[in-house]
């Protein structure tokens, strides 16, 4: 069974698409995931906070209203397998390019938000969702369904604003604190935190690595060009609803699609 619409419960154009996905859901699915790009796009347009970020959970989003009004509503038959294989290979390329990113970034010892790895995740988490799903692992899903599951809740405790990982060491930096909360090699790691500025430098035996707090991607003080790690998404209660949203939407995906299919190691 590829990726296509079941259509059971009739031809109710609310209720049809079986159990796991009913017309209604899947378009309230699909609403609310237009939303999020919506919430993205002024990150992307004004130029605030880093544009590749943003045009990743857009890409994200819009794969994904695609493939909930896809379980309800059956697109042209041709469509099918050269749509699936197009977005599988589409977020293949973003997944690399995301990683490749991050080893730049190590390579030259400079700090990054924890959410670059989210989103790497992510894009990673498409690719799985795009293969046949006569490749899927009832294993494999269940661990990545638990993985968005806890990503929705770290978006809504707000568990991940400021917090930079660090090349050179095993300290998780807390720049709105101004503390390392995980211990470093050997050697001491010092951050200073400026309060108006929210901007940190943290020195790690011989390297020197700038790591901007987060800010709202409209605000113009957001520093991306001196370091192009971080990530500008407002600590707001709108922001975080929507990311976790957009965690949870892949979850359920994940969970209704192999249900359907069965879970078989």
């Amino acid at each position: 069974m590829d990726h296509q619409s079941h259509t059971g419960g009739g031809d109710n154009f609310l209720t049809q698409g079986g159990p796991w996905f009913p017309g209604w859901l899947t378009i309230i699915a699909s609403v609310l995931l237009l939303g999020a790009i919506l919430h993205h796009l002024p990150c992307v347009i004004r130029g605030h906070g880093n544009r590749w970020f943003h045009l990743g959970h857009i890409a994200m989003s819009a794969s994904m209203i695609y493939m909930y009004l896809n379980m309800s509503y059956r697109p042209p038959s041709s469509w099918g397998p050269t749509v699936a294989r197009a977005q599988m290979w589409f977020f293949v390329a973003t997944s690399a390019l995301v990683l490749i990113y991050l080893i730049s970034l190590l390579i030259r010892r400079r700090s990054f938000s924890i959410l670059w790895f989210l989103l790497f995740a992510q894009q990673a988490g498409m690719v799985y969702m795009w293969l046949p799903m006569r490749s899927w692992s009832g294993l494999i899903t269940a661990l990545v369904t638990v993985w968005f599951l806890l990503e929705m809740l770290g978006w809504l405790t707000d568990a991940y604003r400021g917090y930079q990982i660090t090349p050179g060491t095993t300290a998780i930096t807390d720049t709105h604190a101004g503390t390392a909360v995980a211990a470093g090699r050997t050697g001491t790691a010092v951050t200073d935190t400026l309060a108006d500025a929210a901007v940190s430098e943290t020195r790690t035996g011989t390297a020197v690595i700038d790591a901007p707090d987060e800010a709202a991607c409209g605000n113009p003080d957001g520093d991306t060009e001196s370091d192009p790690g971080a990530i500008h998404v407002a600590p707001g209660w709108l922001d975080r609803a929507t990311m976790a949203y957009m965690a949870l939407s892949m979850a359920y995906m994940f969970l209704g699609m192999q249900e359907m299919r069965g879970f078989h190691l």
